[in-house]
């Protein structure tokens, strides 16, 4: 939030390791071991950016690179990274999902989009990173082929009742 990004040991004594502050609203991050894609707002336009932040250091986070977008700040919902650190997917409400490419993180990159039926709500990658999990709302559970990025595939879902508003995978 407005306290920017944190970093935390969370051994016997938790204790923050490093901080990182600038004119953007962090609301949803996603991590691997070396980096962290944050989605937000930024406060001068009020719109919606995603940041990827090398944490390799944890004492001194550093903002590698940014997407700026003209989506409202409260457009995207979740973001999710693949555990190459080479793609990012976000989800976007009603718009379904976007992929970023990571490849080159001081550059990322909008390469694909994929309408789902509902309303996307949250996104995570299986283990492989090569498919997508989408809590898609009152659209119930999908999976997403990002093996192409840049032209994502629905290959499964599973009706659920109610909202699917989160997803989490293991394995």
């Amino acid at each position: 939030g407005a306290a920017g990004l944190k970093i935390y040991d969370l051994g016997a004594a938790p204790a923050i390791r490093g901080t990182m502050k600038d004119a953007f609203t962090a609301t949803r991050v996603a991590a691997t071991d070396t980096l962290a894609v944050l989605t937000g707002a930024h406060l001068g336009t009020n719109t919606a950016r995603l940041q990827v932040v090398d944490t390799e250091n944890p004492t001194l986070p550093v903002v590698l690179g940014e997407l700026a977008t003209t989506v409202t700040a409260t457009g995207i919902l979740d973001v999710a990274v693949n555990p190459a650190e080479t793609l990012a997917v976000t989800a976007m409400g009603a718009s379904g999902i976007w992929t970023v490419d990571l490849r080159d993180p001081t550059v990322p990159v909008r390469i694909g989009t994929f309408d789902t039926a509902g309303t996307a709500f949250a996104v995570a990658f299986d283990a492989s990173g090569t498919v997508v999990y989408v809590a898609d709302g009152s659209g119930g559970l999908k999976a997403v082929s990002v093996a192409n990025a840049s032209a994502p595939a629905q290959v499964g879902s599973v009706a659920l009742a109610g909202l699917q508003r989160d997803v989490a995978v293991q394995g």
